[in-house]
């Protein structure tokens, strides 16, 4: 009798949420999971909860603070101040952009290839597309979340100093999204890439014999540059890293984060509209 009552025709269907989006199902698994874990790290010591937050509020402000008074300081020298801030700006943002490359890179394979959850998804009966996107999604917020707790009190200062307006803050939430994103998508593919290739011995070969190629001819153009041939100004320093990263990637993203953001706090938005597109065409 049991079993006769069990058929195909009277088994439940799957809820609509399930069956047309199981991505959108393990986001709110994960979510739920990790405020559980917040709200057990609570009940176990309210000290702990305290502290952490003290701290977190603490370098919100402190940082906001030693930002906003190195950009004043800054920007007091007469022609020079604000093409120096944006220079140095653009040059923390190439470098931020460049670790964030590697970070997205090692998360990714990781979580693609080194994860027991990912193991076990994959037995699921939820589709390989799907369990690839979480895990991109999870690679991407692993990797960014630190970014993102530097670089806002960075912006907020820079935003203050220049008494920019309201969609100044907007926009900048849109072109962080874009940063954030191109080397999510760089790392993922470079992490896919590497496990199918890297265990063959002719890929390992091809990758030293490239590495040692790119390096010597990186070598060869230092000692030809003008940069380097006049002994003022060492081939190490700031200018020249930022000269030479303009000069080889004029589309670089960095550049165009800080120039679209620059434009945008002059109050101007289509060129700074234009900017964010090219980051994103990058």
């Amino acid at each position: 009798m049991q079993h006769s009552a069990i058929s195909p025709t009277a088994s439940p269907a799957l809820p609509g949420a399930v069956a047309v989006a199981p991505l959108l199902l393990l986001l709110r698994v994960n979510l739920v999971q990790n405020w559980r874990r917040l709200c057990s790290v609570r009940e176990q010591s309210s000290l702990l909860t305290v502290i952490i937050g003290l701290f977190i509020g603490g370098y919100i402000v402190l940082a906001f603070g030693l930002f906003y008074k190195g950009l004043k300081f800054i920007g007091v020298f007469p022609g020079i101040g604000e093409l120096l801030i944006e220079r140095l700006l653009f040059l923390l943002f190439a470098f931020l952009f460049i670790l964030l490359l590697f970070s997205n890179l090692v998360i990714g394979y990781s979580n693609f290839f080194r994860n027991r959850e990912t193991a076990a998804l994959l037995t699921l009966p939820i589709p390989a597309q799907t369990v690839f996107r979480w895990k991109f999604v999870e690679s991407t917020v692993l990797a960014s979340w630190a970014f993102l707790f530097l670089i806002a009190p960075l912006l907020g200062a820079y935003g203050m100093w220049r008494q920019v307006p309201w969609h100044f803050y907007a926009l900048t939430v849109v072109l962080v999204g874009l940063f954030i994103m191109l080397p999510a998508v760089f790392g993922t593919w470079t992490a896919v890439n590497l496990a199918r290739f890297l265990d063959r011995r002719a890929f390992q070969i091809a990758a030293l014999v490239a590495a040692g190629v790119l390096f010597f001819a990186v070598k060869y153009y230092l000692r030809r540059s003008k940069w380097t041939r006049n002994r003022s100004r060492p081939a190490c320093s700031p200018c020249w890293i930022v000269f030479w990263l303009r000069r080889a990637l004029p589309s670089f993203p960095s550049c165009q984060a800080i120039g679209s953001l620059r434009v945008c706090s002059n109050g101007r938005k289509e060129p700074s509209r234009q900017r964010a597109f090219s980051c994103w065409c990058f």
